[in-house]
């Protein structure tokens, strides 16, 4: 269909939500705010990150800057969405993940397919073609074909020892020292 293949991650994505419904008091951090005398409480007026409706406040937002840029969301799957041209042709296709959002317009509708929603979020990424989008790189060629790998996320992947012997056991559960070792190697790669 032509599409050109878009990602887009939104920047402090929670400060882009809807505002609060609730009154919520914080503290400044230590050291103070230079405006705020000492002891002074702020009024917080978004949701902060932690904040038990705070990734609602944000989806809301989102939802309602795609639609009001003719994007309709899927009835079946609320996470994807469709543009339709004025003649209820399909000229865009899009899937969203908490602040990220990925997807395919037509060339001609790529600046029309996010106006309203550009005004009202600032991107903290904005690619065409070429991108990581949830640990997948993305490459669209010349001619639309698309690439998808998971090359960096594949060569970071450590390996397990694992004896031969059990190796050949397919249906056995970890031992606990394999299950240890499990353990050890994600913290480990999460730490570093």
């Amino acid at each position: 269909m032509n599409f050109v293949m878009v990602s887009k991650d939104v920047k402090n994505a929670y400060f882009s939500g809807k505002s609060l419904e609730r009154d919520i008091n914080l503290e400044q951090p230590r050291g103070g705010l230079g405006q705020l005398k000492p002891g002074q409480l702020m009024k917080a007026k978004k949701a902060v990150y932690g904040f038990s409706e705070a990734a609602r406040l944000f989806w809301v937002a989102l939802k309602g800057h795609l639609e009001n840029d003719g994007w309709v969301q899927s009835r079946l799957e609320p996470a994807l969405f469709f543009l339709p041209d004025s003649q209820s042709r399909l000229v865009g296709i899009l899937v969203t993940h908490v602040d990220d959002v990925e997807g395919g317009v037509q060339q001609d509708y790529v600046d029309r397919a996010f106006a309203k929603y550009s005004q009202a979020s600032e991107y903290a990424t904005n690619r065409f073609k070429e991108f990581v989008f949830r640990g997948r790189e993305i490459k669209q060629r010349d001619r639309g074909h698309v690439d998808v790998s998971m090359r960096n996320y594949s060569l970071n992947t450590k390996k397990i020892q694992i004896d031969r012997i059990r190796r050949q056991q397919l249906e056995s559960s970890l031992t606990e020292e394999e299950f240890n070792r499990c353990i050890n190697l994600a913290q480990a790669s999460l730490v570093g």
